[in-house]
């Protein structure tokens, strides 16, 4: 299934419900309400983070690669936890 969501990814700039109801039927792979939802809450945050930190302004300088990388880890997580806390509720 990541192959196929990885697929979505470089074909679409926004993902929707009727989008994903779409590929499931074509891909024969059935999603159940939380797996759609979960799917568009992380490509939205895939989005927004290619957004945020491939612009150049938004860079701090003064950390080195592998600092931003760990902290970039820790706040994806940490927003990944939030929504599927969110979701068992």
């Amino acid at each position: 299934m990541l192959g196929y969501f990885n697929e979505l990814i470089r074909l679409v700039k926004g993902l929707s419900f009727s989008e994903l109801k779409s590929w499931s039927s074509f891909s024969g792979i059935d999603l159940t309400p939380w797996e759609s939802t979960l799917l568009i809450k992380m490509f939205s945050e895939y989005q927004f983070c290619i957004q945020k930190y491939t612009d150049p302004d938004e860079k701090d300088p003064t950390l080195d690669p592998m600092e931003k990388k760990e902290i970039l880890l820790k706040e994806h997580n940490e927003k990944l936890l939030a929504t599927l806390r969110g979701l068992s509720k």
